[in-house]
């Protein structure tokens, strides 16, 4: 950069070409010079700044004091793994992410902060007086946050009040009761990895304006302890155990939900359940999932779905016994599932973008009732 003093670079590649790791290990591994930080600094339409894996120890006082820094024009998101740094105040983006934290203060973070991360610390407690009043975006993921703490911060600061997406994965929270301790807004919530101490007196609620909702590896095993609310647009319900899909109450409730995903759980049977009217994208992977005929509704002419697409990748399916396919249905996945060698379609499936299926396995299109040779 010497001799070429006006380029100022929008991106900084560091290439090895060696013949082992070792020089890429340093690289890794390296502590960052006052001199070094100082060059960055200068580059005036430098955006983002990534220090989270990098040794800080030379910089602490340029992080606290170099007002450079602090009064940046252009950097708008910082990641890491040092909260005393006196960061810009029209920052938008801070990742304070794996930095020991135990607890955080809102009043010390920038003002016009929009996206926030504090996953991988130890955090139990939230203190001050209001949060960023611009803030949408938190992670909470992987803490100590548990539900005594969550109780707390409601009835002292509460919630960022503008708050659209919330993150609590991986935290020792326990009782559903906690769920409506949440933002009434909120947009889309993540909470996997959460073991919830089920309870028949108990249904969990959610924010009643939700619209993304991510709840797996949790392993509920059953859906009854939950009630949706019919804002959703988007359910993930991953790896939880779950065997029967007619274990909740009411999915023609879900209105507005247009992609479900219940793959990785321990569904045997889709026979009797009546699908969300507006679902467009089912996933049910990697389910023991033995047979498929008519009398999973989907494939049973009096009803009228939307199903756009179907995955059922990673099943063992061992019959197939339908004559129906309903006509909106444009790509059904069955390309990695154990199948009978050879299957029989309806004429009414012939309006498949994709039907994907395993290569061993024969397509035929016939008029008549759907067959299985095996």
């Amino acid at each position: 950069m010497d001799n070429f003093p006006d380029v100022t670079p929008n991106t900084v590649d560091l290439i090895h070409s060696g013949s082992d790791f070792k020089d890429v290990m340093e690289i890794l591994r390296c502590k960052i010079t006052i001199e070094d930080f100082k060059y960055l600094l200068s580059l005036d339409n430098l955006k983002r700044l990534l220090l989270s894996r990098m040794d800080l120890r030379m910089i602490q006082s340029e992080l606290n004091n170099n007002p450079r820094f602090s009064n940046h024009p252009n950097l708008a998101s910082i990641e890491i793994s040092y909260l005393n740094a006196k960061v810009p105040e029209n920052l938008c983006r801070l990742y304070l992410v794996n930095a020991g934290l135990e607890s955080i203060v809102v009043d010390e973070l920038p003002v016009g902060l929009k996206y926030l991360s504090l996953a991988k610390n130890e955090i139990y407690t939230i203190s001050g007086k209001s949060w960023p009043g611009s803030l949408e975006y938190l992670s909470l993921a992987d803490n100590e946050f548990d539900d005594d703490a969550v109780k707390e911060l409601v009835e002292t600061i509460g919630w960022p009040p503008i708050l659209k997406f919330l993150d609590i994965s991986g935290n020792p929270i326990q009782h559903l009761q906690t769920l409506k301790r949440l933002p009434g807004d909120l947009q889309t919530l993540v909470a996997a990895e959460v073991p919830w101490k089920l309870s028949k007196r108990q249904v969990g609620e959610f924010p009643s304006n939700l619209t993304g909702l991510a709840l797996h590896c949790c392993y509920f095993g059953n859906l009854s302890h939950f009630l949706f609310p019919p804002s959703l647009t988007s359910l993930r319900l991953i790896h939880n155990e779950i065997k029967d899909v007619l274990s909740y109450s009411d999915w023609s409730q879900l209105k507005n939900l247009y992609k479900l995903d219940l793959s990785s759980n321990s569904i045997k049977s889709l026979d009797g359940w009546i699908l969300p009217p507006n679902l467009l994208q089912l996933r049910v992977n990697c389910n023991p999932i033995k047979k498929l005929t008519s009398k999973f509704p989907l494939f049973n002419r009096n009803y009228n779905f939307r199903l756009l697409r179907f995955e059922m990748r990673e099943c063992k399916i061992k019959k197939v016994d339908i004559d129906y396919v309903p006509p909106n249905l444009k790509v059904f996945d069955l390309s990695t599932s154990k199948l009978p060698k050879s299957i029989v379609w309806p004429t009414t499936s012939n309006h498949f973008q994709q039907l994907l299926l395993p290569k061993n396995v024969e397509c035929i299109f016939r008029s008549e009732k759907i067959s299985v040779i095996e």
